[in-house]
């Protein structure tokens, strides 16, 4: 079985549906998607097999479509008075996954990644095929996947708030290792490690992002270190004929083919849904399958 595990990334979510719509022609098939933020989204659509129908979104969606809002001095005045959460409203995408997903569709063991404001917990929501949920229900944890704090409104579900679950857990790699897959592949929306010719920041909210993008890219190669150092591990006792066995269940670990995909190249901001953006990302996922996978 393989497993697909979709990083989050904003508008950047283009450059996956790319590369999975290549990797589905070469005959990849899922056997459960974990996502996060647009990863979710992304995952939502693919285990529905909609494929064509997210590649229609991605080619159409522009920001109006996604969300509205911006900081201004008003939308500052709001957040300092706690009238507001974020400086963006995301309703917009919300009415995009009403019309595009059902849960009850679900073909492909799914899993949604959130973070409880509460506890600070990272939650996991599956979605299983040949299985009845409530619709509603089943598309506000997908929103709240992608409520990135500041930027979107957290998700009121019953007693909790939940954000983006790649404010814990950016690449959900531990989502899918419970299914034993014989092949992990991981889809992320940046450069691991970033660029090293990157442009040095023009103002400061440039700053912030390129610290954010560093602070990402480092909790996505320390998820791969130590996926690979586990797949290490289980190899060299096997090699030396012992099993090393799960310390919950006993069950015996297995090591896992584990293939990464990114991109060659910063893929600019995670908000911008314009046109041009659109077809440097999916430019950007062609040339990155050309080379050999690894």
């Amino acid at each position: 079985m393989q497993a697909l595990v979709l990083a989050g990334g904003g508008a950047k979510g283009a450059f996956q549906a790319r590369v999975e719509e290549l990797l589905y022609q070469r005959g990849y098939r899922w056997g459960v998607i974990a996502g996060v933020s647009v990863g979710a989204l992304n995952a939502a659509m693919l285990a529905t097999q909609q494929r064509e129908r997210l590649k229609e979104i991605w080619r159409s969606a522009r920001n109006r479509d996604v969300y509205r809002g911006g900081l201004s001095l008003w939308r500052a005045f709001q957040l300092w008075r706690g009238t507001k959460r974020s400086i963006y409203d995301n309703d917009p995408l919300m009415e995009k996954i009403a019309t595009a997903y059902n849960p009850n569709d679900t073909q492909i063991h799914t899993i949604f990644g959130v973070v409880s404001l509460r506890s600070g917990a990272y939650v996991q929501h599956h979605i299983a095929p040949d299985t009845s949920y409530n619709v509603d229900a089943s598309r506000e944890w997908l929103l709240a996947s992608t409520a990135i704090p500041i930027t979107f409104p957290p998700n009121r579900i019953g007693n909790d708030q939940f954000v983006d679950g790649g404010v814990r857990n950016i690449t959900p790699l531990a989502d899918v290792i419970p299914f034993e897959p014989e092949e992990i592949v991981v889809i992320t929306t940046e450069p691991v490690p970033l660029p090293l010719q990157a442009n040095a920041p023009a103002a400061v909210l440039d700053d912030g992002a390129v610290v954010l993008q560093a602070l990402l890219a480092e909790i996505i190669w320390n998820d791969i270190k130590w996926l690979r150092k586990i797949n290490s591990f289980v190899e060299q006792a096997e090699a030396a004929g012992v099993t090393l066995r799960h310390p919950r269940d006993d069950r015996p670990l297995k090591s896992f083919r584990l293939t990464l995909i990114m991109p060659e190249e910063d893929l600019g901001s995670a908000l911008d849904f314009s046109l041009a953006a659109y077809e440097r990302r999916v430019a950007a996922a062609e040339r990155v399958m050309e080379r050999p996978l690894a």
